[in-house]
């Protein structure tokens, strides 16, 4: 939902 990758995220990052 906010970043991190899980699949929720778009990022790869913890919370970018």
């Amino acid at each position: 939902s906010s970043g991190g990758g899980d699949g929720s995220g778009m990022w790869f990052g913890p919370r970018l």
